[in-house]
């Protein structure tokens, strides 16, 4: 699992047991994150989000993939991460 779901499968078995009302919170809060980040994000931003919270690359792993400097993903997720707590407020 990438980094999107901050909850751990336990967590997440617990609170699908416990409250289905609660995981769809959950569910819905990320629904809008991720279409807010696609709205804000540009083509290569986009990529360096899914690859990092989806599929849980690091950094380097990225960098190296786009053949761009380790600097360029860490700004660019920190860029993001700004632009979106603006938006999801």
């Amino acid at each position: 699992m990438g980094r999107f779901v901050n909850l751990t499968d336990r967590e997440w078995e617990e609170l699908s047991e416990e409250d289905s009302n609660r995981r769809q919170e959950v569910i819905e809060k990320q629904k809008k994150l991720v279409s807010t980040l696609k709205n804000i994000c540009t083509d290569r931003q986009w990529e360096i989000v899914r690859r990092y919270f989806w599929e849980g690359q690091t950094q380097q792993e990225i960098a190296d993939a786009l053949s761009i400097k380790r600097s360029t993903v860490a700004n660019t997720l920190s860029a993001i991460r700004r632009k979106g707590e603006r938006f999801l407020q």
